[in-house]
């Protein structure tokens, strides 16, 4: 007599988790997970003991949720895979992000500027709880018109500009713990 029977033998999975803070005060958490064939299930992430997602599908292998309103510093989380069919096995992985805080940034350009003359002004970045440095740039339209660095969170600039209303953007590009920021502006040069 032949016996038919099937092994059920436990797939193994890996859950990496990668976290990064694209803007103040905002967490990306992306878990991916892997195993020897497609695993189908859902994440809960945690920090510490408190969980901050949960039943987070798998998405092309991966759980992906953004976090808001988190304070500014480091922040480690926990991605827990929990699988869908019990021939998987779950598995967790962990990640640390520094979560960065927000800038404003502020002008003092004259909104009209003689003919021939420059338009001289400052741009300050005001960073909440960190230090401003790094570049502003002037930009009109795509173009960089000057960059230059902050000193004590401003940066000097004198512009030549085409007559007319010109219509610009100051532009922080930001830090690790500092998210990038701009204001704009109108200057008519006569």
């Amino acid at each position: 007599a032949t016996t038919n029977f099937a092994i059920n033998e436990q797939v193994t999975t890996t859950t990496t988790l990668q976290a990064s803070s694209p803007q103040a005060k905002a967490v990306k958490l992306v878990a991916t997970v892997a195993a020897s064939t497609s695993p189908s299930g859902t994440v809960d992430f945690f920090e510490g003991a408190t969980q901050v997602a949960n039943d987070v599908p798998l998405v092309s292998g991966a759980a992906t949720t953004t976090l808001a309103g988190v304070s500014v510093g480091d922040h480690t989380y926990r991605a827990v895979f929990t699988p869908a069919e019990s021939k998987f096995e779950s598995s967790e992985g962990t990640a640390t992000v520094s979560v960065k805080t927000s800038a404003t940034v502020s002008e003092s350009f004259p909104a009209k500027v003689a003919a021939g003359a420059k338009a001289k002004g400052t741009v300050t970045v005001v960073a909440n709880g960190a230090t401003a440095t790094g570049t502003v740039k002037i930009m009109l339209g795509s173009k960089t018109l000057k960059s230059a660095p902050l000193k004590s969170g401003k940066a000097t600039f004198t512009l030549k500009l085409a007559k007319g209303k010109n219509k610009l953007k100051a532009v922080y590009s930001g830090k690790a713990d500092v998210a990038g920021a701009s204001t704009s502006f109108t200057i008519k040069q006569k």
